[in-house]
């Protein structure tokens, strides 16, 4: 008899997988049909089921719908994500109640989270990218070869001679050519109003030694 309850569990479990996934195959692609299709079947048989053993209600089966409803609303008019938001958390919700809405519910749905998810994420790079996805997916990168740099470039200060506006130890400021800029000693201390010169330049960081 345990074995039976066990096997009935994971057949939910996997049930819901397929569901979940239809839903991230859908938000992948974007209303090609595909994932829905899935997760509708998988939703049929598993509220189904339970629907015939008397364990959910019509108004968790509408509240499953209704979540759908804002994820495919929000598929086909893009908006700040809110109604796909409001339709995966109606979703969990009417699951979690389906499954009795206790400890051991909230187990099943994370372990059919992660199937889905797995599963999703091998086959994720093969599917067309819908607009949701691209807006909830950062997938452009801010490098160099695109014109993008975190700071002013400073390499035409090495070589210049100026003077410590403040003590270094190791960072502070210097003057060049009536120009204060932020500086770091490389090494020992420099007291304020010595001459130096920039030795380097790192990124950000401009490196001065006492002349």
């Amino acid at each position: 008899m345990r074995l039976e309850i066990v096997g009935a569990a994971w057949v939910e479990v996997l049930l819901l997988a397929v569901v979940f996934f239809g839903v991230l195959v859908e938000i992948k692609t974007g209303g090609l049909g595909v994932g829905a299709l899935l997760g509708i079947v998988a939703a049929g048989v598993f509220f189904g089921s339970q629907y015939m053993k008397g364990l959910v209600a019509m108004y968790q089966i509408a509240m499953f719908l209704g979540g759908v409803l804002c994820i495919i609303i929000e598929i086909l008019t893009p908006t700040v994500g809110l109604l796909a938001g409001l339709g995966v958390a109606a979703m969990l919700y009417s699951v979690v109640l389906t499954l009795g809405g206790d400890v051991d519910a909230v187990y099943a749905l994370l372990a059919s989270l992660a199937i889905a998810v797995l599963v999703f994420a091998v086959l994720v790079k093969r599917m067309p990218s819908s607009r949701l996805w691209k807006k909830v997916v950062l997938s452009d990168a801010s490098t160099k070869e695109r014109g993008y740099v975190s700071a002013p470039p400073k390499q035409e200060l090495v070589g210049r001679t100026g003077i410590a506006e403040t003590d270094l130890r190791p960072s502070g400021r210097g003057n060049f050519d009536g120009v204060s800029q932020d500086i770091v000693a490389d090494g020992a201390y420099i007291v304020k109003g010595s001459s130096i010169i920039v030795a380097a330049v790192e990124g950000s960081r401009v490196i001065v030694k006492k002349v």
